[in-house]
């Protein structure tokens, strides 16, 4: 349900793949390839707006599309305004979460020795308890 005083953003609006008839309200160069409602969360956040996150919502226009909204208070501030100050911060959300990703699959890739010696001997232990 929608509060007063509180403004709605979809994150269709700065969906990168859509056009500007599908929803897309910002320029192409500060759109962002699939955006989600908790990237829109988390930059709203960063710049110290009063944001609530609406996990269920669809967006009207197409509603197959991924769930998700998010509620902010912008102060007073119009609401493109908003939209374009929470673009470049949105990108810079989707970079962290893409590099956290990809230090932790490395982390994965890259075992320690001692790690490498640990299950190398549960495997010897495995083939031990299996001849008998």
């Amino acid at each position: 349900m929608r509060r007063k005083g509180l403004t709605i953003f979809w994150p269709q609006y700065f969906d990168l793949n859509r056009s500007i008839r599908l929803g897309r309200r910002v320029p192409r160069e500060l759109a962002i390839s699939r955006p989600t409602s908790l990237d829109l969360y988390e930059a709203a956040q960063h710049l110290k707006y009063y944001v609530e996150h609406d996990k269920t919502a669809r967006y009207p226009r197409t509603s197959s599309d991924h769930p998700g909204r998010v509620l902010i208070d912008t102060m007073g501030q119009k609401k493109t305004f908003v939209m374009h100050k929470l673009a470049p911060e949105i990108k810079k959300v989707k970079q962290k979460r893409k590099d956290a990703a990809q230090l932790a699959k490395r982390k994965k890739k890259h075992r320690t020795n001692k790690e490498i010696l640990q299950e190398k001997l549960r495997k010897k232990q495995y083939a031990k308890k299996k001849k008998k």
